[in-house]
């Protein structure tokens, strides 16, 4: 069983930017199978109902191919690769390239088998609170 972890940790921000511009270039990478996060709310984005459903469909049905991937989401196959890329990105998914009678394919994989959220409740800042 292979698990990934997001972790909420408080630190500056232009970390969190520069490894999602790698992910999104294609040379990011998960730092033994831990993504931090420094924002809550982006922590929780990141991991959107429409991500997890992609991950999803790509573990069980094991589609061949990012055309039938977007045929088994109903939904568009440019959206399809962009969200596919990311997560190949950081490392959440391999994608394996196969030559199919002069038409190449691109068949995803997801590599973990479990996803965790870790929130340490006390890195998480002190709201301001109204005293009156």
């Amino acid at each position: 069983m292979k698990t990934l972890t997001l972790k909420y940790k408080n630190y500056g921000k232009s970390i969190v930017f520069d490894s999602i511009k790698k992910a999104f270039n294609g040379v990011g990478q998960v730092d033994k199978d831990i993504i931090y996060f420094n924002d809550l709310a982006e922590m929780q984005k990141f991991l959107s109902p429409t991500r997890t459903e992609l991950l999803s469909v790509i573990r069980r049905h094991k589609p061949e191919s990012m055309y039938e991937l977007a045929q088994l989401l109903d939904k568009d196959q440019a959206y399809i690769f962009k969200e596919v890329k990311l997560l190949a990105g950081i490392g959440m998914i391999k994608l394996e390239v196969s030559d199919s009678g002069g038409r190449y394919k691109t068949k995803p994989i997801v590599v973990y088998d479990h996803i965790y959220l870790d929130v340490d409740l006390s890195e998480i800042p002190e709201p301001k609170i109204a005293v009156g």
